[in-house]
C-alpha cells in the first residue's frame, strides 16, 4: 500500500515537472519577455508556444499570443548571430532552424565553424581518455606478468592521432579566429 502511495506521488510530481511555466509565471503574464527568452534561447515559436498555452490553460489563464510573438522575434535576433552560432556549435548543442534569410546564413557559418571545433576536441578528449586507460591497462600487465607491449602500439597509434587533431584544432581555431575577424568580432 505505501510502495502504491509512493509511485502515485512520484508520478504526481514528475507531471508537474513538465509544465513549461508556473501558475504563477501564467498569472504574470509578461509574454513578451516570456517570447524573447524563448527566442534566444533557440526554441521553436509553435513548439514552446504550445507548452506555455497548456501549462496555463490548467490553470485557466490565456495567454497573449500576440506579445509573445514580439518577443520571440527579437530574441530571435539576438540569436541569429554569428558568435551565437559559434558557441553553440562549440557546445555540441543542436540547431532546430528557426532563423531565417540573412541571418540563417550568417548563423550556420559560425555554428558549422563550431562544430568542427567541437568534433575535433571531442576526439582529443576520447583519445586522450583512451589513454590514460591504456596507460592503466600496461602498468597492470606490467607489475603482472611483464607482457604491456600488447598495449604499446595502441598507445602510440593514439599519440599519433592526438597529435595530428591537435594540429587539426590549430587550423580550426585559426579558421574561427579569421571567421570572427570577418564578421567583425
Amino acid at each position: 500500500m505505501l510502495f502504491r502511495l509512493l509511485l502515485v506521488l512520484a508520478f504526481a510530481f514528475s507531471l508537474a515537472g513538465c509544465a513549461s511555466l508556473s501558475e504563477s509565471e501564467c498569472q504574470v503574464g509578461d509574454w513578451y519577455s516570456i517570447g524573447k527568452s524563448d527566442g534566444y534561447s533557440g526554441y521553436v515559436s509553435y513548439e514552446r508556444l504550445g507548452k506555455h498555452n497548456k501549462a496555463c490553460r490548467e490553470h485557466g489563464i490565456a495567454i497573449d499570443q500576440q506579445q509573445y510573438q514580439l518577443g520571440y522575434q527579437a530574441g530571435l535576433a539576438d540569436y541569429c548571430t554569428f558568435q551565437r552560432g559559434l558557441s553553440e556549435g562549440k557546445g555540441g548543442k543542436t540547431y532546430a532552424g528557426v532563423c531565417q534569410g540573412d541571418s540563417d546564413i550568417i548563423f550556420r557559418e559560425g555554428y558549422a565553424l563550431g562544430q568542427k571545433y567541437y568534433q575535433v576536441s571531442s576526439k582529443i578528449n576520447t583519445l586522450k581518455r583512451d589513454n590514460a586507460r591504456l596507460e592503466n591497462e600496461m602498468k597492470k600487465v606490467a607489475a603482472g606478468s611483464g607482457e604491456f607491449y600488447k598495449y604499446d602500439g595502441e598507445i602510440k597509434a593514439n599519440l599519433r592521432e592526438i597529435t595530428l587533431l591537435s594540429v587539426r584544432l590549430g587550423e580550426v581555431q585559426s579558421e574561427l579566429s579569421r571567421a570572427s575577424a570577418s564578421a567583425g568580432f
